[in-house]
């Protein structure tokens, strides 16, 4: 479970990143995809912004998973 804020921005980050790396897909095709700057979605994958709820559905979109995919354990 994700104690705090920044861990669970962490984690989604880093489980953003695990899928995008799974499918093979490079951060800018993925921002591309999901509508989001580029340096925005490095800013997301690396846990330093909180992002909206609305910007993780757009990057579950893109990726083809569910959004609770992204906050998986």
């Amino acid at each position: 479970m994700y104690h705090t804020k920044e861990n669970l921005i962490k984690g989604v980050g880093k489980n953003i990143r695990r899928i995008r790396e799974g499918k093979k897909l490079s951060i800018e095709y993925l921002a591309s995809q999901a509508s989001i700057d580029y340096s925005q979605l490095i800013r997301i994958e690396n846990g330093k912004i909180n992002t909206s709820i609305y910007n993780v559905y757009m990057i579950a979109q893109a990726l083809e998973v569910t959004v609770c995919d992204l906050f998986a354990l």
